[in-house]
């Protein structure tokens, strides 16, 4: 048997669970609020936040290193790690990651900060650290790499751990190998990101971080560039308001001022012509790009599947159902499954069923 403790933190949340090989034992959600956002604008600030919160849930549920086996991190900053699979902490990650850490610079995301969070907490012990799946796999077939333009190339970065957690669960529930089956995944949370995962591979997905695809609850997708254009250079902006606009300020909470679904529906459900239509559209944008993905996969597709934490809304999976139900069956894993991700990664490593992918 092999404890593990995942470590997974997000923008406005850290999540701690601990599993005994693949069964979890307790798990605990911290939620971040606006004003410990505020209190806390810096990097270093957040690192000693989550440091204190963390240490104080296991403190109280008695948890200590000295019992854990390896410790499932998710990545941020391991530009290198290209390659699907499992990941072992070695030096040359150790100074990647430090790269994104910034201590006085502004708090963007939790994944940046992750890795100086874990050794605050480990405060010098030694102890197997595995990251699965990080956020810079690149599978991409090389049409889907071209812009457009020779200056700029399309990038692979979107929720790589949590879409092939769930390619591997749906393949399994049809009886089938993860690396034989052709299927659209669209996970729906923070970001949204939809890949053509041909084989085992994501052969197209659209960059869900700096605005591509479809509209998300704080992202805008893809905009019209020449507006864009004209707005970088128009002197009303800043270059960190146009930023915003693209991250932090698009989609819902841009439209409607708030970046939660069910507000959204509630919204036009009590007769919000605006939020009606948002909600409509981001729907619609969904839909068509796993379109484009069907198409990517020459039409070849055993399944589309929706995840994320989006795809608990019925109104949500239905709308989009309608949309694209004729092109394959739709499957639905609402959630985001990365903290079993990251602990299978890790098993798979402990109980040498795979061997770790050197970080160079």
């Amino acid at each position: 048997m092999h404890k593990v403790l995942v470590l997974n933190l997000g923008a406005t949340s850290s999540k701690v669970s601990v599993f005994e090989d693949a069964g979890q034992l307790m798990e605990k959600t911290i939620r971040h609020t606006v004003q410990d956002m505020e209190e806390a604008p810096t990097n270093r600030e957040q690192v000693e936040m989550r440091v204190a919160m963390i240490r104080e849930w296991m403190d109280t549920e008695r948890i200590t290193f000295e019992e854990i086996d390896a410790v499932g991190m998710r990545g941020g900053g391991m530009t290198r790690a290209t390659v699907s699979g499992t990941y072992e902490m070695n030096e040359v990650m150790r100074e990647d990651a430090y790269k994104l850490y910034v201590p006085d610079g502004n708090f963007i995301h939790g994944s940046r900060i992750v890795l100086p969070v874990l050794d605050g907490l480990l405060d010098g012990k030694e102890i197997p650290i595995y990251v699965t799946d990080p956020p810079y796999v690149d599978e991409l077939c090389e049409e889907a790499k071209l812009s457009g333009t020779p200056a700029f190339t399309r990038l692979s970065r979107f929720q790589v751990l949590n879409h092939k957690q769930v390619g591997r669960q749906a393949a399994a529930d049809l009886g089938k190998a993860y690396e034989d089956i052709n299927i659209v995944i669209a996970h729906m949370g923070g970001g949204v990101s939809v890949g053509a995962h041909r084989k085992g591979r994501v052969i197209d997905v659209n960059d869900c971080t700096d605005g591509d695809g479809p509209f998300s609850p704080e992202r805008s997708g893809g905009v019209p560039e020449g507006q864009l254009i004209t707005a970088c250079f128009s002197g009303k902006y800043s270059e960190k308001e146009v930023r915003a606009m693209i991250r932090g300020n698009g989609g819902f909470k841009g439209y409607l001022g708030t970046t939660d679904i069910r507000e959204v529906e509630k919204m036009a459900a009590e007769g919000n012509e605006k939020a009606d239509l948002v909600f409509r559209a981001f729907i619609y944008q969904v839909s068509k790009e796993i379109g484009g993905c069907v198409a990517a996969l020459k039409g070849q597709v055993d399944g589309i599947i929706l995840t994320g934490g989006i795809a608990y809304s019925d109104a949500v999976v239905s709308g989009i159902r309608e949309y694209v139900g004729s092109f394959a069956p739709v499957y639905v894993y609402a959630g985001e499954g990365e903290a079993e991700a990251l602990v299978n990664g890790a098993l798979r490593i402990l109980k040498k069923e795979a061997r770790p992918i050197e970080y160079v």
